[in-house]
């Protein structure tokens, strides 16, 4: 008797397309955004980059101004 997985590829999880870091984050918020991207039938972590990057990237650009002495 066998106590192998027949189909191997299968268990684990999924590869990213990207490297991810893991944040802390209010629970509450969590819920809610688990919430929300399950309707949207997409993975929660995808849900919340999509949702935060453009405000990220808005900030970042003005962190590196401000941070080369370009000023605000």
């Amino acid at each position: 008797m066998s106590t192998g997985v027949k189909d191997g590829a299968k268990v684990g999880r999924k590869k990213r397309e990207r490297p991810a870091k893991t944040a802390r984050l209010d629970a509450d918020l969590v819920t809610k955004c688990k919430a929300m991207a399950d309707d949207a039938g997409v993975d929660a972590a995808k849900w919340m980059s999509e949702l935060i990057r453009p405000v990220v990237e808005r900030e970042w650009v003005k962190f590196q101004r401000r941070i080369m002495g370009g000023g605000e």
